[in-house]
């Protein structure tokens, strides 16, 4: 069983047709973070737009959830107080070892700013047993795996993380709390 996620991301992808390799994986990760946030919307999150950024942190940020009430500078900027959450996501998981490091870099970053936010990687979909697969233990902040996937990438399978992923979420942002990771 796939999730509507992945499934969306696919059917748009196919009918945007072919695009220049150079272009493929930056269509792909931006198809994913919307449709990724098309769902949060329906789930009654506020979400930013992608590629943000909050005040004082240098690194752009897929997506926020920012507070409820949260307003933001140019729909790009948010104020540090406004933060609840921030997602990280990525299609087909990491590609090699230095994304790992990298994002936690982002991370840190961001939770010396903005202290109790909370910040997790979200992949669609990702090889069975890759060795440079994303997860919570050597990133350091919670990573939910939509799929994975063996042989075929049609056999991606559900992992219920989408459920998991939106129940964490629940208390730090639509109740405003912030806690920790």
């Amino acid at each position: 069983m796939v999730h509507p996620i992945l499934r969306e991301i696919n059917d748009a992808l196919r009918r945007f047709g072919e695009v220049r390799p150079s272009l493929r994986t930056k269509l792909t990760g931006a198809v994913a973070a919307e449709v990724v946030r098309e769902h949060l919307v329906r789930d009654g999150f506020p979400v930013s737009l992608r590629d943000v950024f909050i005040r004082g942190v240098t690194s752009e940020l897929d997506l926020v959830l920012p507070s409820v009430n949260a307003k933001s500078d140019c729909n790009l900027v948010y104020d540090p107080q406004d933060v609840r959450a921030v997602l990280e996501i990525k299609y087909s998981g990491v590609y090699n070892r230095q994304v790992i490091p990298r994002l936690r870099e982002c991370f840190d970053s961001v939770t010396s700013r903005c202290p109790g936010v909370f910040c997790a990687c979200v992949v669609v979909h990702e090889r069975e047993g890759f060795r440079f697969a994303a997860n919570s233990a050597e990133l350091g902040y919670p990573v939910y795996t939509l799929h994975w996937w063996s042989g075929a990438r049609a056999n991606a399978r559900d992992t219920g993380e989408w459920t998991k992923l939106v129940n964490d979420l629940k208390p730090r942002v639509l109740s405003g709390g912030l806690t920790s990771r």
